[in-house]
């Protein structure tokens, strides 16, 4: 008997989401951390970058600063994929240093030995490991009249390769006996635009002659990408790669964003075709008012709470602490939820509260999604999408089993502190008569 198509999940399936979920959080942090190194700077050549391939752990003399860390390992213990210190004084505050030491495993081999010292961390190399291997990777032309670009996306990770900016002279009725003359000399520098971005197509998606991407995607103005395609500089192997043209209205990285976005069907499984499919699932409920969204911190983790949640979505950025508050006087416990601005406010409160445990809502929510039924999907802010969500909707929210009214919840909330009696609720304003008799 044949299959349909939507049968029930394997246990091996559930195992293969779990574990991919588990991917994402992993590959996540190691951009947070990459983020958190990329704002360390020191004095002169005191920041140290060291790689070492999982094979090679005999350098602990290499530099006396990353001797103790290194020390923690020996043949037993090496990580499998190699070991990544950075070390070096960071500058903090006016005439002011720390040592700062962080050594971490990458998701991938580390290939070659790396020593690197200077004002910064190096950090090409690790956000080089950071991308996921498994996805196919996909260039992208970008070409109008203002200039060109091309650049990569792998995943959700997108990455511009070059770009420069070029002056075309635009169609004119103008010169007299000189209007053919005029037209020759724009035709040339249409000609030697076009011929450039082939040859940058070429150095880009080809290596000995064999294509370095899965796929091309040609945006930009329908007079330039068509004259790009029908160029016999363009190689044939980059043609025969071409999936899908697009005509866009902007150019640079704005059209990159927009060639990312309308190119999601023509790519394949990538993650980021996931990630929009979802959040447009997300947004056409939002738009019905169908009460079956959670959009919020609050609103959220009470439907979790409920096991209502089915799809957990989560940006990336979401930077929520959640922090378990103590107050002194009376001992009790409380949860709450600060953004990385609002810290800085709780900080200066007057307020005797201690913090008990702080973590990030984000590791709390790995570690506990499953314990309420429901699916993490990370979502990046590559997308515009994506930063809608981010920045437009608090970057947390899911689509629920039933129909959640939260509104009830609020006014269940009000009604706590007034006198309820046989299903109606009695209270004082200012005037000290009660709502409903209007001081009659």
């Amino acid at each position: 008997m044949k299959q349909g198509k939507n049968r029930p999940k394997t246990a091996p399936d559930e195992m293969n989401t779990h574990q991919q979920v588990q991917n994402d959080i992993a590959r996540l942090r190691m951009k947070h951390q990459i983020k958190d190194l990329q704002g360390a700077v020191g004095r002169g050549t005191s920041m140290v970058s060291l790689y070492i391939p999982p094979r090679q752990q005999s350098v602990q003399t290499a530099i006396r600063s990353a001797q103790q860390r290194l020390k923690l390992y020996n043949h037993n213990t090496f990580p499998s994929n190699g070991l990544a210190i950075f070390c070096g004084l960071v500058a903090s505050g006016r005439d002011k240093e720390r040592l700062v030491t962080i050594d971490l495993e990458p998701l991938h081999p580390i290939k070659t030995f790396s020593y690197l010292c200077g004002k910064d961390f190096h950090l090409d190399l690790l956000k080089a490991l950071c991308v996921d291997a498994n996805e196919p990777s996909y260039g992208f032309i970008i070409v109008d009249g203002n200039g060109a670009l091309l650049g990569k996306l792998q995943g959700t990770n997108r990455k511009v390769l070059h770009r420069f900016a070029v002056d075309l002279p635009n169609k004119h009725r103008r010169g007299g006996q000189s209007a053919l003359r005029f037209d020759r000399i724009r035709r040339e520098k249409r000609d030697v635009y076009i011929r450039k971005v082939s040859e940058l197509a070429i150095e880009c998606f080809l290596e000995d002659n064999k294509p370095k991407v899965a796929g091309i995607v040609l945006a930009g103005q329908a007079g330039c990408k068509d004259d790009l395609q029908k160029n016999t500089m363009f190689h044939k192997r980059l043609r025969s790669l071409v999936l899908q043209s697009f005509d866009l209205s902007y150019g640079g990285e704005v059209g990159f964003d927009q060639a990312i976005d309308m190119s999601a069907a023509v790519i394949g499984s990538t993650k980021l075709k996931q990630e929009k499919e979802l959040l447009d699932r997300y947004m056409t409920e939002l738009s019905r008012g169908s009460n079956m969204y959670c959009v919020s911190i609050k609103d959220t983790l009470e439907a979790l709470e409920m096991g209502a949640v089915d799809d957990l979505i989560v940006s990336e950025s979401l930077a929520v602490n959640r922090c378990v508050m103590r107050d002194p006087t009376t001992e009790e416990e409380s949860v709450e939820y600060i953004s990385g601005m609002e810290e800085d406010t709780k900080k200066g409160d007057d307020r005797p509260m201690e913090i008990v445990e702080e973590e990030p809502l984000l590791d709390w929510l790995r570690d506990n999604y499953q314990s309420f039924g429901s699916r993490l999907t990370l979502v990046s802010d590559r997308t515009a999408a994506g930063r809608s969500f981010a920045q437009g909707l608090g970057g947390l929210g899911g689509l629920l089993r039933w129909s959640v009214d939260f509104h009830d919840f609020d006014t269940d909330a009000d009604c706590e502190d007034v006198d309820c009696e046989e299903g109606w609720c009695e209270s004082s304003n200012e005037e000290g008569t009660a709502d409903g008799d209007f001081g009659f």
